[in-house]
């Protein structure tokens, strides 16, 4: 995946030919972690042990230099889109791609709120749950086990797929012939992500046979 950054300083007779290569990322370096690249939560931060990815630097000093200030380099010094969250990384965001969809960040998601990962806490120190979002996700495979499917990277089509399932799967809206396959299968789905709160929630004593007592709902 690439980022390019308008630089109105470049040479160019369009608008186009003035948009400026940030760089390349082909991996997210899973092995190497926040504190390894950054001196604190502010930087500065170091990109040589991020073998993954091709930084332009000349680009980098450019685009943050006054009256431009385009600083888009993600979580440790890794390469990020230009409208990114600063503790993304192009790779991060779209290796979670698929259907159904997760949270894009680990600050998005609800053991991030329970974590209280916000963008603001010591990244370096706070860095566990994170690290799932830096690892290397291989095409067409599924980022978590809550997901059915992949969509390949595409966050587009995962949304899609979303939007989709939403109108076609409504009880209300559809007689239950004229949908498509793949609400039924979400509705086992379902079953089994409820499930397994559930037998996570069960309290008590082992029943006689020697079975854990079910929750009643």
């Amino acid at each position: 995946m690439g980022t390019f950054g308008y630089d109105g300083n470049a040479r160019g007779a369009t608008p186009w030919e003035r948009m400026t290569p940030l760089g390349i990322q082909w991996g997210n370096s899973p092995k190497v972690v926040f504190a390894e690249t950054c001196a604190g939560p502010g930087g500065p931060c170091s990109r040589e042990k991020l073998t993954e990815q091709w930084i332009n630097e000349q680009a980098v000093k450019d685009l943050a230099s006054p009256p431009l200030n385009f600083d888009h380099l993600g979580y440790g010094g890794r390469l990020a889109g230009p409208v990114d969250n600063a503790n993304a990384s192009c790779m991060g965001c779209h290796q979670t791609a698929g259907f159904p969809m997760v949270p894009i960040l680990p600050e998005f998601s609800p053991n991030g709120a329970l974590l209280k990962l916000d963008a603001g806490r010591r990244p370096g120190v706070a860095q566990s749950f994170r690290m799932m979002y830096y690892g290397n996700v291989a095409s067409g495979a599924v980022f978590s086990d809550t997901q059915l499917y992949s969509s390949d990277y595409s966050l587009q089509l995962s949304m899609s797929l979303q939007n989709f399932i939403s109108v076609r799967c409504d009880n209300t809206a559809q007689q239950p012939d004229a949908r498509p396959a793949v609400c039924a299968e979400l509705i086992e789905w379902s079953k089994v992500q409820r499930k397994s709160i559930g037998d996570l929630l069960t309290f008590g004593s082992p029943a006689a046979d020697g079975a854990p007592i079910r929750s009643n709902e």
